[in-house]
């Protein structure tokens, strides 16, 4: 393409946006043209008559006389002279009528990049200056045309040539231009979709563009920049990422190829700490090129803090769950857990691990002639003197009351055993001095063996308790091993074993339910379902004595089907007579959740009772929500499709992590009687009630308190804002017939 002078080239501008005319006057001052300006159509002309320009920037909209105007004057006066429409208000119909009337370029303002206003200034008087040459030609003396036809023929076909390519740069650049402009626009469509601060970077980390939460993000020192850079826009820093504190997410980006996510600490201007998180994007090229990123900025400042909250509550509260308030010794709860782990422990090593019972003799005495105040500190000193009979590794642990605990671990003879036993008796046969007053703690004591005794924790213990048992019998004071004779009640185990065989065939498991209700209105919102066995000979047999033979026989699997459908059949029933529709809990064992059809068959027992699923509750209690935490999660999940509720049940005596907590979709934490019935005398129990009540809320989930059995109890309750409750301060469990009652205030 032929070069064009500028220097000696003219072009007015006809713009009355001042900033816009003085703007575009400057730019092209510095590409070497002659500029002249007017702010209306009027003025453009004259000054066009009187200057003559070589082009003619013009925009449509203006006071007076518009661009269309003077393109209608400049038509009929058959002007020649290019003219480039700069306009930000037109439409596809303005830029035709403008095109029809003589113009040679539609430009739209403001302008994305200046080097499209110069590249249509550029070719248009190119364009201008072959049209002048080819209209020369054409007008030459005919004499030299004779002489030179051949040549002129081919000038004539090289400038139609020309001419032609010209044709094509400008249509392929507004095609360009559109591609861009849509490309452009559907980004800032994408980012402007995004929630948290959003932008496009490219590759030399300048941003391309923002959404508005990006804009609002970004300081006020950086506003109006021509370049505003990535680490500038949300770290209000001039330095750009680098090192393990401030990865940069595009180095990230190019060394894989794919997303990046990076977390950066940050002290901003006004000496706030944030904690960003960032995630980039790749956008690439056609040609496979890195065009840029998308970068979004998340501020998760607030949500470590709130974690670190929860982390640090629920630190406390198993604290709380796991230690004696007294002696800040392990409670029964942590003695189970370390039990059996040592265990695991001693079946890998082909070790063994001792287990001690102890309670003192006559503490009832103390108490009651010296005070509680005088017994409490006897047991905090007898705590103390216990954990100086053991080893670092071994736990020692407060059972409640007077009785205490001892595990010996990693025992390769059992003989040790009753060395620690003598020591104990030794240490506390010394006086103790409390207060004013010196006391002596003498203790019976019972040890069971793991594994020559039993291969589970309950055995264990079982078997310790029953060696202690023995231990006062023989006169205190003194230490029993445990041996199979003791082991008498085994046998009436069997019996209750053979008669819990024959429960199910010979109806006499009966459903017995206990209401639950509002905490603020005293509406009944729920009841649960409570197995009874009325056995034929023992009359009332206790849950307590029955439920875990089940479990360990197995039977638990058909009882747990059983009191599930029953339950159903109940509630349906009560619909079908017109009572309102209320959720019945149902106690679910570890054993029957674990069943691979778990879902299947509850689903059968819904649709077989025709109960709706949002009217039955399963309740699970933290030990086995945790066991096997994945499939524990998929088996939730496929229950809570359905339509079933979920409670954890006697939450806070478990071992539940907060970081899978959260993700169970659970509708309700019951908080266990354990922590109900002190909850108006001992703080520690108020603290813990409330913990999961804060805890509860704080995950959108709603609160039941079991073991409600005063007023006081209720309205402690009802200050920590817990939800629902049930206990004998509204009734005790009654039969389905007994339980109507509790329909009649809603039904009327």
């Amino acid at each position: 393409m032929k070069s064009v002078n500028k220097k000696k080239q003219t072009i007015l501008v006809i713009d009355d946006d001042e900033s816009m005319c003085d703007l575009v006057a400057r730019y092209l001052q510095a590409l070497g043209y002659i500029t002249l300006t007017a702010d209306d159509g009027k003025a453009g002309l004259m000054q066009f008559e009187e200057k003559k320009p070589d082009l003619v920037l013009l925009d449509l909209s203006m006071p007076g006389m518009d661009g269309f105007q003077v393109l209608e004057v400049m038509q009929e006066k058959i002007i020649d002279t290019p003219v480039i429409i700069i306009s930000g208000v037109g439409t596809e119909k303005d830029t035709t009528r403008a095109l029809k009337l003589g113009a040679w370029d539609y430009i739209t303002k403001p302008f994305k990049e200046l080097d499209i206003l110069r590249h249509s200034v550029e070719t248009s008087l190119e364009r201008s200056a072959l049209q002048e040459e080819y209209k020369k030609l054409q007008e030459g003396q005919p004499r030299a045309v004779r002489r030179e036809d051949s040549d002129l023929e081919k000038r004539t076909v090289e400038l139609e040539r020309a001419y032609s390519v010209l044709e094509r740069e400008v249509q392929e650049r507004k095609r360009a231009e559109k591609a861009i402009e849509s490309e452009r626009t559907y980004m800032q469509t994408v980012i402007d979709g995004v929630g948290h601060p959003a932008m496009i970077v490219l590759p030399d980390k300048s941003v391309m563009m923002m959404n508005e939460a990006g804009l609002a993000m970004l300081p006020s020192s950086y506003v109006g920049q021509d370049n505003v850079y990535c680490y500038q826009a949300y770290r209000q820093s001039n330095r750009p990422c680098s090192g393990e504190d401030h990865r940069c997410v595009l180095d990230e980006l190019i060394k894989t190829g794919e997303a990046a996510i990076c977390k950066h600490k940050d002290i901003l201007e006004n000496g706030d700490e944030r904690i960003f998180e960032l995630e980039a994007s790749p956008l690439w090229n056609e040609d496979g090129t890195l065009h840029g990123f998308l970068e979004v900025v998340r501020n998760i400042s607030e949500d470590l803090s709130m974690e670190g909250q929860l982390r640090e509550h629920q630190e406390r509260l198993y604290h709380l769950v796991h230690h004696d308030t007294l002696t800040s010794l392990p409670n029964r709860l942590l003695l189970q857990d370390r039990l059996q782990r040592m265990m695991v422990k001693a079946n890998r090593t082909k070790t063994n691990v001792a287990m001690i019972f102890l309670d003192l003799d006559r503490f009832k005495n103390v108490n009651e002639t010296l005070g509680h105040d005088v017994g409490d500190k006897l047991l905090i000193t007898v705590g103390n003197t216990l954990e100086g009979c053991v080893r670092k590794s071994d736990t020692v642990a407060r059972m409640g009351g007077d009785e205490f605990a001892v595990i010996l671990d990693d025992l390769k003879d059992v003989k040790f055993a009753a060395v620690v036993a003598r020591k104990i008796l030794q240490a506390l046969s010394k006086p103790i001095f409390v207060d004013e007053y010196e006391l002596y703690a003498t203790c019976s004591i019972g040890i069971s063996v793991f594994p020559s005794d039993s291969d589970n924790v309950e055995g264990i213990m079982r078997c310790a308790d029953t060696a202690l048992y023995r231990a006062k019998e023989a006169g205190k004071n003194n230490y029993q091993f445990y041996t199979s004779d003791m082991n008498t009640r085994a046998f009436e185990f069997l019996l209750l074993e053979a008669g819990l065989r024959k429960a199910l065939s010979n109806d006499e498991l009966v459903a017995y339910y206990q209401p639950q209700m509002d905490l603020w209105n005293n509406k009944l919102i729920g009841m649960e379902a409570l197995l009874r066995w009325k056995h034929p000979e023992k009359g009332m047999v206790s849950p307590g004595d029955f439920i875990p033979l089940a479990e360990e026989t197995g039977l638990i699997d058909p009882i747990g089907e059983w009191v599930l459908r029953e339950a159903c059949i109940q509630n349906k029933a009560w619909q079908d007579e017109g009572y309102p529709p209320v959720s019945v809990s149902v106690n679910m064992s570890g054993r029957q959740f674990r069943r691979k059809d778990i879902v299947e068959l509850v689903a059968s027992i819904l649709e077989e009772t025709s109960l709706e699923p949002q009217y039955l509750e399963l309740e699970l209690t933290e030990s086995i929500i945790m066991h096997d935490v994945e499939s524990t999660i998929n088996t939730l999940k496929g229950l809570k499709k359905m339509g079933v509720k979920l409670a954890i049940d006697d939450f806070g005596t478990g071992y539940s992590s907060l970081a899978y907590l959260k993700l169970f979709p659970i509708d309700h934490l019951k908080i266990d009687r354990s922590f109900v019935f002190n909850i108006s005398s001992d703080a520690n129990d108020a603290a813990i009630a409330n913990s999961v009540v804060v805890l509860a809320h704080s995950m959108n989930l709603k609160v039941v308190a079991e073991g409600v059995e005063t007023a006081e109890q209720l309205e402690i309750l009802r200050k920590q804002g817990c939800d629902y409750v049930q206990g004998y301060f509204f009734s005790k469990p009654l039969s389905a017939k007994e339980f109507v009652p509790f329909f009649e205030p809603i039904f009327r």
